[in-house]
């Protein structure tokens, strides 16, 4: 060593700040490999959850239709009453009388003796631009073997005298609504019209058949569909508002045959339910 350099030693190499700033670099990398876990195992738990989901989702789906659930069953549904408080309304004696509703069926269905697991349900549509168009018609048919089931609900408050109705317009009144002629088989046929035993239950049209349809439970009337008449093919009767009626319109006679399309338009060729006041009138002066 030189002279005059006893005191002192040799500086060291190595840097202190390059250590500590060694360490910092390291435990950054050991706190960012913490996160990319901790974000790596919320990935994982999330997609498991989104899996179970989807999976329960579907067994639940299975469980509902193996079921048989159905939409027509939303019809056995109790409905609420849209009327409450007016059974204690008075009306006056000199108000009008409210003018008869022209009630047409919810169903109208053939059913064949002959067949009697045959469904003959058939729904007329139209196409049109804005989709396809079910319009209120029906084919009204009975002959011998076939015979037809109507379905109607009884509409609104205080309307609760029923008469089952049925109307032939005359040819004049046909030709001038471009109408179709109906086809009977002779002026005297007598088709007979039979309460249906439906325990207020609405008939699903998709599974009515012969086999299926509700017992007879009473005579309503005969209708011998005579052209320009509308005739009363049963007496009034009480029929409780929101309630369903159901008829079934069977030819009596061997060669009975009786065809026309039913619809709600005029001149009227259908068979109907003219529901009548049943609102008592208090005299409000006593």
């Amino acid at each position: 060593m030189p002279e005059g350099l006893e005191g002192y030693a040799a500086l060291s190499s190595h840097d202190p700040s390059a250590g500590s700033d060694d360490q910092e670099k390291c435990s950054d990398q050991l706190g960012f490999s913490s996160l990319e876990v901790l974000a790596y195992r919320f990935v994982i738990i999330a997609s498991a959850i989104t899996v179970l989901s989807g999976i329960c989702n579907v067994a639940i789906l299975w469980v509902y239709n193996a079921r048989g659930s159905t939409p027509h069953l939303l019809h056995d549904l109790p409905r609420p009453n849209p009327y409450i408080g007016l059974e204690r309304a008075t009306l006056n004696p000199l108000s009008p009388e409210p003018q008869h509703i022209m009630n047409f069926p919810i169903l109208a269905a053939q059913v064949n003796s002959e067949e009697v697991d045959k469904v003959y349900f058939d729904v007329p549509s139209l196409k049109t631009p804005y989709g396809t168009v079910y319009p209120r018609k029906s084919n009204f048919t009975v002959s011998s073997e076939v015979s037809m089931i109507l379905q109607f609900r009884v509409m609104d408050f205080g309307m609760e005298h029923c008469t089952l109705m049925g109307a032939i317009p005359s040819a004049a009144d046909l030709e001038r609504s471009a109408k179709s002629v109906p086809v009977v088989s002779s002026e005297t046929a007598k088709i007979e019209v039979w309460f249906l035993d439906d325990n207020d239950v609405q008939l699903n049209a998709d599974t009515l058949s012969y086999s299926k349809r509700p017992r007879r439970k009473a005579l309503a009337g005969v209708w011998g569909a005579t052209p320009d008449q509308r005739v009363q093919i049963s007496d009034t009767f009480e029929c409780s508002s929101r309630s369903l009626l159901t008829f079934e319109f069977v030819c009596t006679e061997p060669e009975c045959y009786m065809h026309f399309t039913q619809d709600e338009d005029e001149p009227i060729m259908a068979a109907f339910i003219s529901q009548a006041s049943s609102i008592k009138k208090t005299d409000q002066g006593r």
